[in-house]
């Protein structure tokens, strides 16, 4: 059985992946605006962890109404959980078990319960947030023991 996962190409999602390679099958799933090649980085991170990658391009509307929302508020939290969102509904479409590599301790973009119920319900797919008990501590513990991190600033290129 397969799950797809949202992967920005970081730390947390590389360890989602990597926990639920052990249940399931895995695709990972980077949403793009287009706009930019961002998406590379996860791509890349993607064959040094063996498994499938897929870009998908999200309407450029949700990032019309996400900055709007930046705009609005001053603050990009529900800017940056309505992308998130968008884009694990788009996920949903197409399969029965969606994850993301949300912490305990993350503030963006968490889900309430009822939100994930929803999403859930409406896709009839399981969503799946494997690190979502683990503090950042923690999940730094387990990244040491699988992984070997190379950190980038934004906009430094592979």
């Amino acid at each position: 059985m397969k799950a797809v996962i949202l992967f920005s190409g970081g730390k947390d999602s590389a360890l989602a992946a990597i926990l639920l390679s052990k249940f399931f099958e895995i695709e990972l799933v980077t949403f793009s605006f287009g706009m930019l090649d961002n998406w590379k980085k996860a791509e890349k991170a993607a064959k040094e962890l063996n498994f499938p990658f897929r870009k998908f391009d999200l309407d450029k509307k949700i990032l019309e109404e996400a900055s709007k929302m930046v705009i609005n508020e001053g603050f990009p939290a529900n800017g940056i959980k309505h992308i998130h969102c968008q884009a694990l509904q788009e996920m949903a479409k197409g399969s029965k078990i969606i994850a993301d590599g949300v912490r305990r301790d993350d503030r963006v973009p968490v889900l309430s319960l009822s939100e994930i119920r929803h999403l859930e319900d409406k896709f009839d797919v399981h969503f799946i947030q494997p690190l979502m008990g683990y503090s950042r501590r923690t999940i730094n513990l387990l990244i040491d023991k699988f992984l070997i991190i190379k950190e980038y600033k934004s906009g430094d290129s592979l």
